[in-house]
This record gives structure tokens, sequence and C-alpha cells, in this order.
């Protein structure tokens, strides 16, 4: 079992007509590496391109788009990659808040692996605290978080 430190929490920054297969679309065409040396996503072992193990749309339905063993290449950072689990949220939290079917989905996801991974609130990070990012955005929070972990507790 890989040794899992971060859950990173991610927002899509795309419009409202976006989705996981839109995403999926995105991540396969994108050269993870430099022109030089290029690199192109991977199927996973569930059939996706993307590189988040869970995404979340609008809805508040979740697809797992990578197994718990697979590394994703989302948190730009690859020793971060390799000890983490990636969320995505659907949304540009920029400009709009996740809606609350978000993120009690997003609460779920993070109980359960939180407990199988034996996590605190401190392991659960944003992609900006890793890369130079405003993602997940100004209007996804720590206290959001926080909130949802404490309900959680």
């Amino acid at each position: 079992m890989r040794a899992i430190k971060y859950i990173v929490i991610h927002h899509s920054a795309g419009g409202k007509f976006e989705t996981v297969k839109t995403v999926d679309t995105y991540h396969r065409q994108k050269n993870w590496g430099s022109i030089k040396d290029p690199i192109y996503a991977q199927k996973s072992s569930l059939g996706w391109y993307v590189q988040y193990h869970y995404f979340i749309d609008r809805k508040g339905v979740f697809t797992q788009c990578k197994s718990s063993e697979e590394i994703g290449w989302h948190a730009g950072v690859w020793d971060v990659n390799k000890a983490s689990i990636g969320i995505c949220v659907s949304g540009n939290f920029n400009v709009e808040k996740p809606t609350g079917i978000q993120l009690q989905t997003l609460k779920t996801i993070l109980k359960y692996l939180m407990q199988k991974y034996n996590l605190k609130l401190e392991n659960i990070k944003f992609h900006k605290d890793f890369k130079s990012t405003d993602c997940p955005g100004k209007n996804m929070t720590k206290d959001i978080i926080k909130n949802l972990i404490q309900k959680v507790a």
C-alpha cells in the first residue's frame, strides 16, 4: 500500500458545463512533461486519464478516477504526488463558491480517506500549498475544510 501523507484539494477552474469527461479529455491531451521530453497521461486502472483520484461534479456526484495505489500528476511536485490523493471539485472558486452538495460529498470522501490513512486536518492541503497557483480558489478556504472535518469527528 502507498504511504499517503496528504489529501490535496483542487478546483477545476472551468465553466459550468465542465464534467469529469471534459477533464478526462483535457488531461489525455495535456503534455505533462516538456517540449523536449513530452509525457502524456496513461489511462488509469479505472479507465480515466484524469489525474485526480476523485472528481466531484456540480451536482455533488463523485467519480473515482484513479485507484489509491496509482499516482496522479496533480500537485505540481512529484514527491507530493507520490504521497497524496488528489480531489478536484468542479467549479472556479475564484468567482463562485462550492455548493452545499459538493461540500457534503467532499466531506464524505475526506472522512473515508482520513480514516483509511489515519490523517488529521493538517494533512489536508490545497494545491497552492505546493505550487504557485490560486487553486482551489479564494472561495474554497481552510475554514471551510476545518468546519467539514469538525463535523466528521
